[in-house]
C-alpha cells in the first residue's frame, strides 16, 4: 500500500531533497508538489494526502495557516511541519489533541523510520 504523499516548500532545491528521500522508500508515493500556501490548502482538499511535507515559511500562508484552512474545512488534521535548517531535516508533529514532538533526520534511513512511526 502506498503512503500518498504532498510535498509544499518554496524552495525548488528543498522539494527535489525531499523527493529524493522519500522516492527511495517503495512505501512512500510523491503525488504531488507546490511551493506556497494557497496551492497547498488547495491540493490538500483535492488530493487528500496521507501525509503533507508543510514547509513553515511559505508564500501565500505560512504552513500553520494552511492547517487551519485545512482543520476549519476537515476539522482537526495529524500534521507535519517540515523545515530544512543547515542541511538536517526537522519534522514538527502536531496531533490531534494539539501535542507537539520535534525530530530530527540526518540521513535517509532516519526520515523513513521517523515517516513510517507518524503514518502508523
Amino acid at each position: 500500500m502506498d503512503i500518498e504523499t504532498l510535498i509544499v516548500d518554496d524552495e525548488p532545491a528543498a522539494r527535489r531533497r525531499l523527493r529524493m528521500l522519500i522516492k527511495a522508500d517503495p512505501e512512500f508515493k510523491v503525488i504531488g508538489e507546490c511551493g506556497d500556501g494557497r496551492h497547498a490548502a488547495e491540493m490538500i482538499r483535492n488530493l487528500n494526502p496521507a501525509l503533507v511535507f508543510l514547509d513553515v515559511q511559505i508564500p501565500g500562508a505560512d504552513g500553520f495557516g494552511v492547517l487551519q484552512q485545512i482543520a476549519a474545512c476537515r476539522g482537526a488534521v495529524n500534521s507535519l511541519l517540515v523545515e530544512i535548517v543547515e542541511g538536517e531535516i526537522r519534522f514538527h508533529v502536531l496531533t490531534q489533541n494539539a501535542r507537539a514532538d520535534s525530530r530530527e533526520a540526518r540521513a535517509a534511513e532516519n526520515l523513513v523510520e521517523i515517516l513510517r512511526r507518524y503514518i502508523k
